[in-house]
């Protein structure tokens, strides 16, 4: 009787896709997937005063200057007055265990320093939420430390 190939072609066959889609599974259930932040759901809803901020930044003559040196960003108000309040936060979209927030507090100059020498480098956002009594005002910029 002659041998014929093709059932045990088809066989291997089978067992090399079953295997490839199980391979993919478990690389899939094993990979990290983090939302934004913890309270994603949250902020969606804050979404349209969040906007509302920036327009309002983008309105004011006063917007801030961002400068990334070599150990620091130093974020410049050119016009702050002496009721000014605030966060700054450092967002690292890659991971959420990195991302740093500060209170807002300017020096003489009306400049407020991170010391990011410690962080690690690539790709952050900086995000500055700011009141001055009369509105609140939101702006964000990417900062690439080396």
């Amino acid at each position: 009787m002659k041998f014929n190939p093709w059932p045990v072609a088809i066989t291997v066959l089978c067992v090399a896709a079953f295997a490839a889609a199980a391979t993919v599974v478990v690389v899939m259930v094993r990979q990290r997937v983090e939302l934004v932040t913890p309270d994603y759901y949250a902020q969606d809803l804050r979404h349209q005063e969040r906007m509302e901020q920036e327009q309002r930044a983008r309105e004011n003559p006063a917007l801030i200057d961002l400068d990334a040196k070599a150990g620091q960003v130093v974020i410049t108000f050119p016009e702050a007055g002496a009721g000014l309040t605030g966060t700054v936060t450092l967002y690292r979209p890659s991971d959420l265990t990195l991302d740093r927030t500060w209170e807002l507090k300017l020096d003489a100059a009306r400049r407020h320093i991170l010391p990011v020498g410690e962080l690690a480098s690539g790709l952050w956002r900086v995000r500055v939420q700011w009141s001055d009594g009369a509105g609140e005002f939101y702006q964000e910029a990417v900062v690439t430390l080396p």
